[in-house]
């Protein structure tokens, strides 16, 4: 009989679906089967304090780096983001550097590429400087590597005119002035500065000015009909043209086109 001082004998082993279970007497401890399959283990064998410690460590190791492979194959992680998901399996740091450091090794972490097939993405996308940094710094990259990326002023500008006409003919129904509002609301949101975007959209022209009284024409009727079953005289007349001024339209084309509508009906 081993004594005390020597280590315990294992005294039961059971192997069930997801790990295997080893008895010491009352004490029982998990493992994973890949520790059970690697280690020489049976009934009897006595195990020392550092032994077993060693097996418990090998074994959540072997957990872990299963369950971050796992993670890996439905997508990419950032190193930050992956601590995160194994400090919430509440190990030790040091267990964790260890799980790092090996997918870092097998190229299955990598954050510098991580970041260059982001930015090719983006691109695509169209993305404006901001809401790179912005999703980049929600991946897990902090300010001072975000800080590092560099965008110039010509490649943004190229980059808000490319979703200002990608967007433009979604919006053919609108007013000059309402679109150039809806294309600078646009380009806050997909990340460009202010300042890009209002001198983008400033550049505009109205170069469709039939497009832009056919749209008015057909405003003024929609609200016309609204308005006219329940305003009339003074009332009706400036509550459609303030309706009409919300929509973006000219005062000068407003007030002709309700002369002319006026004149019409008087006839």
């Amino acid at each position: 009989m081993p004594s005390a001082s020597s280590g315990k004998a294992i005294t039961k082993i059971k192997i069930n679906k997801n790990d295997v279970g080893l008895y010491f007497g009352k004490k029982k401890i998990i493992i994973s089967n890949d520790a059970y399959l690697l280690s020489y283990l049976y009934v009897g064998k006595t195990m020392s304090k550092k032994e077993i410690s060693t097996l418990v460590e090998y074994s959540q190791m072997s957990k872990l780096l299963n369950y971050s492979i796992s993670l890996l194959k439905k997508g990419h992680y950032t190193e930050w983001k992956m601590r995160e998901k194994l400090y919430a399996k509440d190990v030790s740091k040091t267990v964790v550097n260890r799980i790092i450091k090996k997918l870092k090794e097998v190229g299955l972490i990598d954050d510098r590429m991580y970041i260059e097939d982001y930015l090719c993405y983006a691109e695509e996308m169209g993305y404006g400087k901001n809401r790179i940094i912005k999703e980049l710094q929600e991946k897990g990259f902090f300010a001072e590597q975000t800080k590092k990326l560099k965008f110039s002023e010509a490649s943004e500008k190229k980059k808000a005119r490319q979703q200002i006409a990608k967007n433009d003919s979604k919006m053919s129904r609108l007013s000059f002035e309402k679109r150039k509002q809806k294309h600078y609301q646009h380009l806050l949101v997909w990340g460009f500065d202010s300042a890009i975007a209002q001198e983008v959209v400033n550049g505009l022209s109205d170069s469709n000015h039939q497009q832009e009284q056919d749209n008015l024409r057909k405003d003024y009727q929609r609200v016309y009909q609204r308005l006219s079953n329940k305003y009339e005289g003074k009332d009706l007349r400036e509550r459609l043209l303030s309706n009409m001024k919300n929509k973006g339209y000219h005062y000068r084309d407003i007030v002709k086109l309700m002369e002319e509508q006026n004149y019409a009906n008087d006839q």
